[in-house]
């Protein structure tokens, strides 16, 4: 079986890059873990988590899956709206 993982990590032009361990971006995944998955980190498909990437001080949601029929919505066009959903942040 194949698996993947995708990161996750939000923006919001108010977080700032020298916030202890990233804890504003950590407390909004955590949040959306709690109210979007009721809270559940394990899946029959695999699993969801926050990782601190210590280096730029960022914190990630990490969905890690492994591919097959089970994995609910995975189609190309699902995963190309929910990238289209937001827009890239502006890098100055």
């Amino acid at each position: 079986m194949k698996e993947r993982v995708l990161l996750l990590a939000h923006t919001h032009p108010f977080y700032q890059a020298d916030t202890p361990d990233d804890s504003e971006r950590r407390a909004f995944h955590e949040g959306v873990i709690s109210s979007d998955l009721a809270g559940q980190r394990e899946f029959s498909w695999g699993q969801v988590f926050c990782r601190l990437d210590n280096k730029s001080n960022k914190d990630w949601l990490v969905l890690a899956y492994t591919l097959g029929p089970q994995v609910p919505m995975q189609t190309a066009a699902v995963l190309l709206h929910l990238h289209d959903h937001e827009p890239e942040p502006n890098k100055d």
